[in-house]
């Protein structure tokens, strides 16, 4: 017996685990209550803040689309600031309205026409200052000329050419100005003439030597164009070589 204490004595004796507790059920009962009651004051929250609201306050009642197909779902956002400002329009296409004529386009010739002209203008005021400011000279009558033969008046150009030219035979550019016109007309004899003439008063003339080897050519005269072409490159060669200028009139 005395042994049997010793045993039981001597042994380690495992300590007892208190049982587990469990949530009573008046808990769950008085959790439940709390949840109810903060539904009800947000629900009576929300419903006094509505009814506090005046009529023109409120938001109309979103339109229901009873005709066609249901357009497509907005999104969340946009739900919102439809519920807040109201029901808007689905965006159509803009109203037809009716065709606006086209504004005329700028004409490219009439613009080249007009730029043309202010050339003119502008030529023909400069050379009237020349002859005003140096009236012994042809140089502005030779201007004026030139700018009339350029825009297509051959009588206007024809007159200044001729004034110039009278008032100064050495000037072979008045001559082959007038040698010019009479080749646009096909007088071939008279450019042969007008060359010759010039010639005689500046026989350097590389310009008018070639308009007579061209006009002889016309007139078949192929002999005399030859040797009118040679005298005119071999004045072009000298003048080429002591730095005058090539192709003087």
């Amino acid at each position: 017996m005395r042994r049997r204490k010793n045993r039981i004595k001597g042994a380690t004796l495992k300590p007892k685990q208190p049982p587990a507790r469990r949530w009573p059920a008046r808990g769950w009962l008085l959790l439940a209550a709390v949840c109810a009651a903060a539904a009800t004051v947000s629900f009576w929250a929300i419903a006094s803040r509505r009814g506090d609201r005046s009529p023109e306050e409120r938001p109309p009642p979103l339109a229901r689309q009873t005709q066609g197909t249901p357009g497509p779902k907005p999104s969340f956002p946009t739900r919102i600031v439809e519920t807040a400002e109201g029901a808007k329009p689905a965006a159509g296409p803009p109203p037809v309205s009716a065709a606006t004529p086209a504004s005329p386009q700028p004409d490219p010739v009439e613009a080249v026409r007009a730029e043309a002209e202010a050339l003119k203008k502008e030529s023909l005021e400069i050379g009237q200052r020349l002859i005003q400011e140096y009236p012994d000279s042809v140089d502005g009558v030779n201007l004026l000329a030139k700018v009339h033969y350029r825009c297509g008046e051959g009588a206007k150009a024809w007159q200044y050419w001729e004034q110039a030219w009278s008032r100064d035979p050495s000037r072979a550019d008045a001559c082959a100005g007038l040698a010019s016109i009479a080749h646009d007309k096909g007088e071939h004899e008279k450019v042969v003439e007008l060359c010759r003439k010039g010639l005689a008063q500046t026989p350097g003339s590389v310009y008018l030597l070639r308009q007579l080897a061209q006009a002889l050519n016309w007139l078949g005269r192929p002999e005399e164009a030859e040797a009118a072409q040679a005298e005119a490159k071999k004045l072009f060669r000298e003048y080429d070589s002591t730095g005058g200028i090539s192709g003087t009139a």
